[in-house]
């Protein structure tokens, strides 16, 4: 009997633990809450405004799109994107909107101009509301194509070849590259600027060096490989819940745990009153 109430006595113990750790996380995320989910709300709206400017756009509702520029133009100075991204990043984002604003403002509209437009905006935006698994990542085998392409080209000698395929994939870069100033590190996108100049410097040298340009094709695929693989490794390792997420998850898991000791507790403590014998003084 000794030992069982020493046992009730851990266990007891342990939920009181659960309990105070519980209201540690709660008054911990509190402090940060209130500001960490208005963010949240208006990250999410600011997405949803980049996915609505590129389906405005590709309906060519331009007036419509335009109008939702401007309103993630207002919204951006109302977030809190310290931590959530660089500074560059921040001035990206500015950059890129009001690029788009000139483009949708103008007297005779270059629609190509302003998908191309609506295409940065949208992987920008949600390169900033999904950070851990941006839809840059997809174009990694669109991009790794292009690589390969120019690789051949170079082998083979075929100047305009490479020239055409370098010009595609600068392209893409470009609609990529506001997002990838979201998602990466300054240096990292400083290198991967780096890169794209020396190619293009390369290709525009008379004669073309084509050992130079295979050492820059080299060293652009090996930057791009290891962005899209470093960013894809760690969306493959998402923790339960990101600092973002409402802690309400944390709160149901915890009290379930609670609760489950809690009645195993009172099971238990019931059978063993039932199986004590009382002894009566004659």
């Amino acid at each position: 009997m000794f030992f069982r109430q020493i046992r009730y006595g851990f266990l007891l113990l342990f939920v009181v633990f659960l309990i105070t750790a519980c209201t540690r996380t709660e008054q911990g995320v509190s402090i940060g809450v209130e500001a960490s989910v208005a963010t949240t709300q208006q990250m999410e709206r600011f997405g949803q405004l980049g996915d609505e400017v590129y389906t405005d756009t590709v309906q060519a509702d331009f007036l419509e799109a335009r109008k939702k520029i401007i309103q993630m133009s207002e919204l951006l100075p109302q977030m809190q994107l310290e931590g959530i991204t660089t500074p560059t990043g921040v001035k990206t984002l500015a950059d890129t909107l009001q690029q788009a604003i000139k483009v949708y403002n103008a007297v005779q509209l270059n629609t190509e101009e302003a998908l191309f437009q609506s295409t940065r905006i949208r992987l920008m935006a949600d390169a900033l509301t999904h950070a851990s698994s941006p839809l840059w990542l997809q174009y990694n085998k669109v991009v790794q194509e292009h690589l390969l392409q120019m690789e051949k080209a170079i082998k083979q000698k075929e100047q305009d070849k490479l020239k055409t395929t370098f010009i595609n994939l600068k392209n893409l870069y470009l609609s990529l590259k506001p997002a990838l100033q979201v998602s990466l590190q300054e240096n990292e996108a400083s290198k991967l600027d780096s890169a794209f100049v020396y190619v293009q410097k390369e290709l525009q040298t008379a004669p073309m060096s084509m050992t130079n340009l295979n050492h820059g094709i080299k060293a652009l695929q090996k930057v791009l490989e290891d962005q899209f693989q470093n960013k894809a490794d760690a969306s493959a390792y998402l923790p339960f819940m990101e600092l973002n997420e409402p802690s309400y998850h944390w709160m149901i898991v915890l009290a379930t745990i609670i609760m489950i000791i809690l009645s195993y507790t009172a099971w238990r403590m019931r059978a063993t009153k039932n199986d004590i014998i009382t002894i009566y003084r004659k």
